[in-house]
């Protein structure tokens, strides 16, 4: 197809003509922040310079605005010298091989900034420091001991340049703060004395990032550890008030997360879904790049509604582990251990789990590594391999020094099958008995989440099953309805109640499912 539109271009015009056409089509993608599909339109013709222009727009914005991974074969084959001659192109380097876990090369591109920022001056000198300041805070690799003391000091380090700093994301368009940008475990340890002595100086440093920042991680590290539901949503909704009031609506995706997680938790994953639909309709318009993410926590509440069809649709779309890992689908890839367990592929999540060990390991992501331990504990028991006992030992000990109770409550009776069967060494008698009872009363709530195979027998009333025969053969709601001598509605009403009983959300979803459990 398009080796016959670019055949009937070269046709219909000179070669200086198909230049500017494509030329005016990168600037208008470029217009509107689309920089892989301007670079595309600039490459037609070879314009170098206005690539150089776009790649070093694109380097301005922080992983989760930017196309990092998307673009990184374009920065990985820019000539040294180009790079060392940019600050901003420099800090990308840094940023970008960090996130490909490529550490040694991370730190490189940082100490060339740091050369760069000694042998230069004004402008230019101060906007290497610039950069190195927001790499000393937002360098995924580097974990985050030293970051209360670098936001402490930022006046000092930065004197005069809090408003001019690059701008940080703590979410990376995940659900999360805590674990988020960077993971905040350490800082759970000591929340409230650190919302107290920082929390103004991180609202400050992170800008639009910084608003609702400190009851949103407050309400997040709380929720973790077992809080009450109601002071969770107090804070969440506080942070989210922040947050609308000229923040970023990544945040507001991360208080839409904890409101859910609380219906969650409280028995009622409809509501909960009903939440993040209603943030996944504000996200197409304000924050599109969270919309991988939210399908993801949706797919998350489908296990727990026994939805299994509803998940392996989400399966379609998400990112594959077996090319190359992308440590920022990481939720992604979370999820989707979790629904290859469902469906019974042992093996599957054996080798995606391992995978994300590595990175939480390699990249100091500890409640990555934990939850990784504990879905691997899970696989390794469904798996029949003995080594499922340690694994979870492992984690229990980790989680028990953090007191994370939910961590093992959002696995329902999928994790309490295995605390209860192991011989476990808790250091705490209060923590093991609240992640007990924490177990019990979710899996009253979701018996059936997360287990293998498919989901109970689903009955069909004699009229749904015909309508739904008609659709297969690709009738419309108002040929079945004229066919079948009813009103349009009562086939709407069947379509309606198919749906919801086989799990689906679509008509050929339905056909496919009802097909697979042989009722047509």
């Amino acid at each position: 197809m398009r080796q016959a539109m670019r055949g009937r271009l070269a046709r219909k015009y000179s070669r200086e003509q198909i230049r500017q056409l494509y030329s005016h089509a990168g600037l208008y993608y470029e217009m509107y922040g689309r920089y892989p599909e301007a670079l595309e339109m600039y490459g037609e013709y070879g314009d170098a310079e206005d690539i150089r222009r776009v790649l070093s727009a694109n380097a301005r914005r922080n992983p989760a605005a930017g196309s990092y991974f998307e673009l990184r074969g374009y920065y990985l084959s820019l000539p040294e010298e180009m790079i060392l001659d940019d600050p901003v192109l420099m800090c990308y380097m840094s940023m970008l091989h960090s996130i490909l876990m490529d550490t040694e090369e991370s730190e490189r591109w940082y100490r060339e900034l740091e050369e760069y920022a000694r042998k230069h001056s004004g402008g230019e000198r101060r906007e290497a420091r610039r950069r190195l300041f927001y790499l000393d805070i937002a360098l995924p690799h580097r974990g985050s001991a030293d970051i209360a003391s670098l936001i402490k000091n930022a006046g000092s380090l930065l004197p005069g340049q809090r408003t001019a700093l690059p701008e940080f994301s703590v979410t990376t368009n995940l659900p999360s703060l805590m674990n988020g940008g960077k993971d905040f475990c350490e800082w759970s340890r000591h929340d409230r004395e650190l919302a107290a002595s920082i929390g103004k100086a991180a609202s400050i440093v992170l800008g639009k990032y910084g608003k609702g920042l400190v009851p949103l991680a407050l309400a997040e590290s709380g929720l973790e550890k077992g809080m009450d539901s109601f002071e969770v949503m107090r804070l969440a909704e506080k942070g989210r008030i922040a947050a609308e009031g000229g923040g970023k609506t990544e945040l507001c995706f991360v208080a839409a997360a904890l409101l859910a997680w609380v219906a969650v938790l409280n028995g009622n994953a409809e509501f909960a879904e009903d939440i993040m639909t209603a943030y996944r309709e504000r996200a197409e318009k304000e924050a599109p790049r969270t919309l991988p993410n939210a399908d993801a926590f949706l797919c998350r509440i489908y296990l727990y509604r026994r939805q299994p069809a509803r998940a392996a649709e989400w399966m379609e779309k998400a990112p594959d582990e077996n090319g190359t890992f992308c440590t920022l689908e990481r939720f992604r890839y979370l999820t989707k251990a979790r629904v290859y367990l469902m469906a019974g592929k042992t093996g599957e999540a054996l080798a995606l789990l391992e995978q994300l060990l590595y990175y939480a390991e390699k990249m100091k992501r500890t409640y990555i590594h934990m939850e990784a331990s504990l879905l691997l504990a899970i696989a390794l028991y469904r798996a029949g391999r003995e080594e499922w006992r340690e694994t979870l030992q492992g984690c229990v000990t980790q989680a028990e020094s953090y007191h994370f109770v939910r961590l093992f409550s959002r696995e329902c009776g999928a994790a309490l099958d295995l605390l209860e069967t192991a011989d476990l060494t808790w250091q705490d008698e209060d923590f093991r008995t609240e992640v007990l009872e924490e177990c019990r009363r979710m899996e009253k709530s979701y018996p059936r989440y997360m287990e293998q195979g498919t989901d109970a027998e689903v009955r069909l009333p004699e009229q749904a099953v015909k309508v739904l025969k008609m659709q297969a053969e690709g009738l419309s709601t108002r040929a079945i309805a004229e066919h079948m001598g009813i009103k349009e509605a009562t086939v709407k009403y069947h379509n309606k109640e198919t749906y919801r009983k086989l799990g689906v959300s679509t008509r050929t979803a339905a056909v496919n499912e009802a097909r697979k459990r042989k009722l047509i």
